[in-house]
């Protein structure tokens, strides 16, 4: 490691922050850029330069002719990895005199503890569940198993959630599985090699076992989603049967007569006959009779499920916002109630229900908490309330998201839009009135309309690149 002290401009604090990311020698920083080093550091760019160069003249980049470089390259071999699949990749196997890393990108493997939950087709599964016995075999310190199912992970370069195919599943045994709980009660088990997005002087992914109370962690505000056929008025619907509606025989119980009336005229139009309606032994309340026509066309394996079976559709869990809002709509207007302090709930006998109302809530930026209560001879019942601030009247046809307290408009805690503004105040005014015109449609209308602050650092990165 040399000493970068020697460097001016290169105190305690500037060195540190270099080692931590990575940059411990003349020969890193000086192929670094003047923009990575500026954020790294929380120097001005002119400064990043002066750093730059001085590591530039403590080392021999070097040159040489092309016909001495392809006379080296007669002699590299090629060494085979015993995968004829890999080596085909590479072209006959990894290089002799080279130094070849094998990598994963970010979200390419990760190490969870196994009852955790993850996104597979649709569903939300414990991933201990996706390991496959009959395919097991020794890998490293651990097992590897052949595995087949479409994990949905986010991508920073594309800046979006993108489905993959996961082709293999690892496991080992740790000393260690480390806890993290969010002070909004999520609580996280991971082994100590297992990344997360934070926000440290930059945008960036750290190990779990070098997270500390109080840092921040990433959450992308944006669903991964698929098209599909359905529209709001079918997603509130099914968010009316799946909170009131019974497969024997096939129909919604509700007391309330517009919702009523909503079920009839939607059923008339749709499927062109008008439902039967009768009154139930409760007071108040109305059954409206479902018949096949319906059943498979927006229902489908819905109608054969009770209170205890209940689920969302896949197509409802992978839509955009606005159908998993119009769904919520639905639900809480068949099973929504405010609670003794006033906060709107809901409960079911569906354990795989509650799993999914709580992801669709989080999804849509609502935190949730969920209360198991046994009632003697029907079993668990699952209460989910909606929490946070804005939440204290009941919610009924429209779902208002919630802000943390200690979070600024924007929905960023106050460090992140102090670090944000002190790089937009290094930026020359031609530097900030081309990104203006640069990214007119893009990270002017974020800065303008108050939207995702961390994009707007991306882009600024981008326009600054490009130059």
């Amino acid at each position: 490691m040399d000493d970068l002290t020697k460097i001016k401009g290169v105190g305690g604090v500037t060195l540190e922050k270099l080692e931590t990311n990575g940059l411990n020698s003349f020969m890193a920083i000086a192929t670094s850029s003047p923009t990575e080093i500026s954020t790294i550091c929380g120097l001005s760019e002119n400064k990043a330069r002066a750093i730059i160069k001085a590591c530039r003249e403590q080392v021999s980049l070097g040159f040489e002719t092309a016909r001495s470089y392809a006379t080296k390259r007669d002699k590299v071999n090629k060494i085979g990895t015993g995968c004829s699949d890999f080596d085909a990749v590479l072209n006959g196997g990894f290089e002799s005199s080279t130094v070849t890393e094998v990598y994963g990108r970010t979200a390419a493997g990760k190490c969870v503890e196994k009852n955790t939950k993850i996104f597979i087709d649709g569903e939300l599964i414990p991933i201990k569940d996706l390991w496959n016995d009959t395919t097991k075999k020794k890998f490293d310190d651990g097992e590897i198993c052949n595995c087949s199912s479409n994990v949905i992970s986010w991508s920073d370069v594309n800046n979006k959630f993108e489905k993959e195919t996961a082709t293999s599943l690892y496991r080992e045994k740790v000393k260690t599985i480390y806890k993290i709980e969010t002070e909004k009660g999520r609580i996280l088990k991971l082994t100590g090699n297992h990344k997360l997005p934070t926000f440290d002087c930059g945008i960036d992914w750290k190990k779990t076992s070098q997270f500390n109370t109080g840092d921040f962690i990433r959450i992308p505000k944006m669903n991964y989603t698929e098209s599909n056929k359905l529209d709001r008025t079918d997603a509130y619907f099914i968010g009316l049967f799946v909170a009131e509606g019974t497969g024997n025989p096939v129909s919604i119980s509700n007391e309330n007569p517009k919702t009523i009336e909503f079920i009839k005229n939607y059923i008339k139009i749709n499927d062109n006959y008008e439902p039967t309606i009768r009154k139930d032994k409760r007071n108040n309340v109305k059954v409206v009779l479902i018949r096949n026509k319906t059943r498979d066309r927006i229902l489908k394996d819905l109608a054969n499920t009770n209170s205890a079976t209940k689920f969302i559709p896949t197509e409802i869990m992978l839509a955009s916002e606005s159908i998993k809002l119009s769904f919520m709509e639905g639900y809480l207007d068949g099973d929504g109630y405010s609670n003794k302090t006033n906060k709107m709930s809901m409960c079911t006998k569906s354990k795989r229900l509650s799993i999914q109302l709580n992801y669709i809530l989080n999804m849509l930026q609502l935190e949730t908490t969920t209360k198991i209560k046994t009632v003697k001879d029907y079993g668990d019942f699952y209460n989910i309330s909606i929490v946070g601030n804005g939440n204290n009247e009941k919610i009924s046809t429209s779902i208002k998201k919630c802000n943390n307290a200690k979070c600024s408009v924007y929905g960023y805690p106050n460090t992140i839009l102090k670090y944000l503004r002190r790089q937009l105040n290094r930026l020359s005014k031609n530097d900030k009135r081309g990104i203006k015109t640069f990214f007119k449609t893009s990270a002017y209308n974020y800065i303008t309309n108050k939207y995702d602050l961390i994009r707007i650092y991306q882009l600024i990165v981008v326009y600054l690149h490009s130059k």
